[in-house]
C-alpha cells in the first residue's frame, strides 16, 4: 500500500482504455480511486485514474456514474503553487463531458478556468495545452450554433497535431471536423475527415482518441459501416461503445417506463438547446412528430417543460 502502488494500478488503466478494453478499465480505474482514498487522496494523486474512468464510463454513454468523479478530479485544483503540465487537458476532458451532458454553462467555466491556469503558469502553455484550449472553444462554439467560428478553430489544432504525435494519441481533430460536418450535413467532407481518423487509429492501435468521443461518434461510425469506409475496424469501434444495430429502450430509474431510442435522441438535442424545428431537420423528421415525441417524453418522466425534462433525465442519469 503506497504511491508506487497506485502508480501500477493507474498504469493499467492507461493501458487497457488505449487498448479499448473498456470493462477492464473501469475495473482498474475503481482499484485505483479505491487505493487512492485509503492513501488520504492527497489533491493531484491519481488524476490519471479518475480521468480515465470518466472517459471509461462516458464511452459506454453511462453519465450518471461519471458525476461521482468530477470532486475527485479536481480535487486540489488551485491548491498549489505548482499544478500538474497537463492539468489544463485532463480539465479539456473533463469540459467535454459536460458537453456531451448539455451543461454549457459549466463547459464555460471550466474554459475560464483552463485560461487562468495557463496565463497564470507559464510552463502550461505547450501544444498539447493550447490544443486541448482550441478543441474547448470550438465545442461551445458548436453547442452554440456557431459553426463557421468551430470549423476554423478546429484548424488551427489540425496543423499543430501532424507535428505532435501524443496529441494525435490524446485526441483527433479530424473527428471533431467529421462530427461537425455531419450536423451540418456536409456528408462527403465528413466522411474524408473521418476516414483519415480511422486510418490513422487503426494503422497506431489506439482507440482510444475515438471512444473519448463516446455515443457522439456513433451515427459517424455507423455511416462510415454504411458506405463502406474502413467499414471493418468502425464496426470493431461500435462494438468497444456497446452500440447495438438496433438501440434498445432505456429505462426509467423507479418506474415500470422506459424511453424509446428515438425519444432519447430527442431528449439529448433539448438538452443541448435545439428548437423543435431543428430536432426535426437533424432528425430528417417533421416537428408534429417531435412534439409528438415529447409529449410521450414528459408523460414518462412526470414533467411539464423542456427544462423538467432535461433536469430530470439527468437526476436519472438516461439522457
Amino acid at each position: 500500500l503506497g504511491p508506487s502502488r497506485l502508480m501500477v494500478e493507474e498504469i493499467a488503466v492507461v493501458l487497457r482504455l488505449f487498448r479499448g478494453e473498456l470493462a477492464e478499465a473501469i475495473d482498474s480505474g475503481r482499484r485505483a480511486l479505491a487505493l487512492r482514498q485509503r492513501l488520504g487522496g492527497q489533491p493531484y494523486t491519481g488524476l490519471d485514474a479518475a480521468l480515465l474512468l470518466m472517459v471509461a464510463y462516458a464511452a459506454r454513454g453511462d453519465l450518471a456514474a461519471v458525476e461521482p468523479l468530477f470532486d475527485q478530479l479536481i480535487l486540489g485544483v488551485g491548491q498549489t503553487s505548482h499544478p500538474p503540465a497537463d492539468l489544463p487537458a485532463y480539465l479539456f476532458y473533463v469540459g467535454r463531458i459536460r458537453w456531451l451532458q448539455g451543461r454549457l454553462a459549466a463547459v464555460r467555466e471550466i474554459d475560464a478556468e483552463m485560461c487562468a491556469l495557463m496565463e497564470k503558469h507559464a510552463g502550461l502553455d505547450y501544444p498539447e495545452n493550447r490544443i486541448c484550449r482550441a478543441w474547448m472553444r470550438s465545442l461551445l462554439a458548436f453547442a452554440e450554433g456557431r459553426y463557421g467560428e468551430a470549423e476554423r478553430t478546429l484548424r488551427q489544432p489540425e496543423v499543430l497535431e501532424q507535428n505532435d504525435r501524443g496529441s494525435r494519441i490524446n485526441g483527433c481533430t479530424r473527428l471533431m471536423l467529421a462530427r461537425l460536418y455531419y450536423h451540418q450535413k456536409r456528408q462527403d467532407e465528413a466522411l474524408a475527415a473521418l476516414g483519415a481518423a480511422l486510418e490513422y487509429h487503426e494503422r497506431l492501435g489506439v482507440p482510444f482518441a475515438i471512444l473519448v468521443e463516446g455515443q457522439s461518434i456513433v451515427p459517424l461510425l455507423r455511416l462510415a459501416v454504411a458506405q463502406g469506409v474502413h467499414a471493418r475496424y468502425a464496426v470493431h469501434l461500435l462494438d468497444l461503445l456497446g452500440a447495438d444495430d438496433e438501440p434498445r429502450p432505456v429505462p426509467i430509474p423507479g418506474s415500470a417506463a422506459a424511453l424509446t431510442a428515438r425519444e432519447v435522441e430527442v431528449l439529448e438535442l433539448v438538452a443541448a438547446g435545439r428548437s423543435n424545428r431543428a430536432i426535426a431537420e437533424d432528425l430528417v423528421i417533421s416537428e408534429w412528430t417531435v412534439k409528438s415525441h415529447l409529449t410521450k417524453i414528459y408523460r414518462k418522466l412526470d414533467v411539464a417543460s423542456r427544462t423538467q425534462a432535461v433536469v430530470r433525465a439527468q437526476q436519472l442519469g438516461i439522457a
